[in-house]
């Protein structure tokens, strides 16, 4: 009956192939708190499917076929602190999605197909810590995506295809440890580039100024050239001053070195002894030459089909003579004795038998 599950706090149906749910499928399971639907071949969920489940904490809905998610999806999870969506197929996010999870602090997204991000989708993520969106293919972000992100602490943005960064992106990150953008297209950006100015700064040292955060960037985001300058701020331009100042004069050529006392006189190289001439290849035989050795081979080709062929005719010939003599032997005859009575020891009787039974 229903209400004997009433009291269930944990519900996993991992790794059981479910391709679809029904919308009132948790209606009766309200006092849940932790449910996986991970490892299923699930292609999409039914709107209102978690209304019923307030007081959940963890959904796991990691290892699916997930393309899309609908609108107000987690509207009712209010208590949710543990979201996990890796490897789906989400292309796209719906806006809002989010926007109920106050208490969300752990939202992984990673290993999708997500090209881009709705504007505002982390606003009300308040109690965020960490979020991961690593592994997608997202080339562009919006500016302030991450503006109202208080708590995050660790930002993974690793194994994208992001080639540009709006200007001010990570500023009102005042709690963050980790950001990591590995394995992206920014080239020329480098950690002391501007758009990292406002990154939280930690004191490693009592006596010394606190070190500000080192964004993680892989040789590829740190070639030796600076990005080009371009105006508007964020990466790759947001070198503004740098680029409205005049260019530096090339510094001065080092002067030229006072001369010492003359060298000794180099000696005369000795005479190099010229190489044998090369022979060069082997020039090819003449046209009429080549012709006769083809003609050759030819004939020597057929000569040996007509043997071939001759000696087949003849182990035919021979076979069918073989073949002759046999039916020509008549058949002989074998003698087997029987005991008439083997008891008795009485004289025996003589029966011919052919070789063939007859």
């Amino acid at each position: 009956p229903a209400s004997s599950l009433a009291g269930i706090k944990q519900l996993s149906v991992e790794g059981q192939r479910l391709t679809a749910l029904l919308a009132g499928d948790f209606d009766n399971l309200d006092g849940l708190t932790t449910v996986s639907l991970a490892d299923n071949r699930l292609t999409s969920l039914p709107a209102g499917l978690f209304d019923k489940l307030t007081a959940l904490d963890d959904l796991h809905l990691r290892f699916n076929h997930l393309a899309s998610l609908p609108a107000g999806l987690f509207d009712k999870l209010t208590a949710l602190d543990d979201l996990d969506l890796r490897f789906n197929h989400l292309a796209s996010l719906p806006p809002g999605l989010f926007d109920n999870q106050t208490a969300l602090r752990s939202l992984d997204l990673r290993f999708n197909l997500l090209t881009s991000l709705p504007a505002g989708l982390f606003d009300k993520l308040t109690a965020l810590t960490h979020l991961y969106l690593g592994d997608n293919r997202l080339a562009t972000l919006p500016p302030g995506l991450f503006d109202n992100l208080p708590a995050l602490a660790h930002l993974d943005l690793r194994f994208n295809r992001l080639a540009s960064l709006p200007a001010r992106l990570f500023d009102n990150l005042p709690a963050l440890v980790t950001l990591d953008l590995r394995f992206n297209r920014l080239l020329g950006l480098r950690p002391d580039h501007t758009i990292f100015d406002n990154l939280p700064r930690r004191r490693t040292d009592p006596n010394a100024a606190p070190d500000r955060l080192n964004p993680l960037l892989d040789d590829q985001n740190k070639p030796d050239a600076p990005p080009p300058c371009q105006p508007g701020g964020g990466f790759p331009s947001g070198r503004d001053a740098e680029c409205q100042a005049a260019p530096e004069p090339a510094p001065p050529s080092p002067p030229a070195p006072e001369p010492g006392p003359p060298s000794p006189p180099n000696p005369a190289p000795e005479p190099v002894q010229p190489d044998p001439p090369n022979p060069g290849p082997e020039p090819a035989p003449p046209a009429d030459d080549m012709a006769e050795r083809i003609a050759a081979l030819s004939a020597a080709i057929a000569a040996l089909k007509e043997a071939d062929a001759a000696a087949a005719s003849e182990r035919l010939e021979h076979g069918k003579r073989l073949s002759a003599i046999e039916e020509a032997i008549p058949p002989r005859r074998l003698r087997i004795y029987l005991p008439e009575r083997r008891d008795a020891g009485g004289p025996t009787t003589e029966v011919d038998a052919a070789p063939d039974g007859g």
